[in-house]
């Protein structure tokens, strides 16, 4: 009896939650009233919950460390006899062992390779005699120089060695004396000339190449210099020196 009227206020309950309002109140007797609500009462009486003892704390484990023993190293085996105590003697190693230089390997014949490399692409140049490095890679020439072309130069020369590139500086009296130090330094892989001193350059094979402008000394590249104080006062020409420079020596 008691479980079907506890469904019964339980879909009581529920009627009355879904069709009205929480705020609103609707009228019923006192009995019914005291009823309903001890029976809320009664659903929300926790039951009494039992005890749970406490665990009881845990025993203190004290650490039983090993001892330490030191280890020592075995003794060396003692030879037994005579015979072994002279070879283990210092006085019987041989002093005639001596190191020898390892032989370096000959380098192999490639030449059937050169040859396939050649045949499938022959746009691909081979060079087989590595050419000797050269002293200087940039070499400045100066006809009389003055305190601006030195100052100049050596702020050019200091640029280039910051990027790993060795430059050298040549002074000349005169025209002819420049012509005498392009023939001795033929050899490097820039040169720079101040322009106004390109025509005294003619019978050394002075050319410039129609479509790039560029200047070469026989198959050596030359920039012809223009005016040091056009240098100083003019960034754009300063500019484009330093980026001919950097084209022709890779940096």
């Amino acid at each position: 009896m008691l479980k079907e009227l506890k469904e019964l206020a339980a879909l009581t309950r529920r009627h009355i939650n879904e069709n009205y309002d929480a705020k609103e109140w609707l009228p019923t007797d006192k009995e019914s009233y005291d009823y309903f609500k001890d029976l809320a009462r009664a659903e929300t009486k926790k039951a009494p919950q039992p005890e749970i003892a406490e665990p009881p704390p845990p025993k203190k484990i004290t650490s039983c460390a090993a001892p330490k023993y030191k280890k020592e190293p075995p003794p060396a085996p003692e030879p037994k006899n005579e015979e072994e105590k002279k070879a283990f003697s210092p006085k019987t190693v041989d002093q005639s062992i001596q190191l020898q230089p390892s032989q370096r390997e000959e380098a192999a014949d490639l030449s059937p390779q050169i040859a396939l490399i050649r045949q499938v692409c022959p746009q691909i140049q081979i060079v087989e005699d590595i050419p000797e490095p050269r002293s200087e890679a940039v070499k400045f020439f100066f006809v009389m120089p003055g305190e601006s072309e030195n100052s100049f130069r050596s702020k050019v020369i200091k640029a280039l060695e910051e990027r790993g590139v060795v430059a050298d500086a040549i002074d000349c009296e005169s025209e002819e004396d420049l012509v005498k130090q392009l023939q001795k330094d033929a050899d490097a892989r820039l040169l720079l000339v101040p322009r106004k001193h390109l025509k005294a350059l003619q019978d050394l094979g002075h050319s410039q190449h129609s479509s790039t402008m560029k200047h070469y000394l026989q198959k050596t590249p030359l920039i012809a210099l223009e005016e040091v104080a056009l240098y100083e006062t003019d960034l754009s020409l300063k500019r484009m020196l330093w980026q001919q420079l950097r084209s022709e020596l890779n940096i």
